[in-house]
């Protein structure tokens, strides 16, 4: 929510005065703290989907193959659903 709020209004709440607007071209350190997990994360899914599907390409796949991943998520990994959630999210955004 942070990064949706500097990306929107570009003000940047780590700097010297809490209400300093973010210039063009700056960057602002929350905003490079929240990408890098968020980074991490899109491409841990994408690896594992990709690999539980032995390498094949998302673009190649349809519902089924992402059904059949997300159950073996729910089933054989017994992950929790806000974990299927971000999983499906992840899928979606290929």
């Amino acid at each position: 929510m942070v990064l949706q709020l500097i990306l929107m209004y570009g003000v940047c709440h780590g700097t010297a005065s809490s209400q300093e607007t973010a210039r063009p071209g700056t960057r602002c350190p929350e905003a490079q703290t929240l990408l890098l997990p968020d980074k991490a994360n899109l491409i841990y899914w994408i690896r594992r989907y990709i690999l539980f599907h032995n390498k094949r390409h998302p673009q190649e796949m349809g519902t089924a193959e992402v059904t059949q991943f997300l159950t073996h998520l729910a089933v054989q990994e017994q992950v929790a659903a806000s974990t299927q959630s971000q999983a499906l999210s992840v899928i979606l955004f290929l």
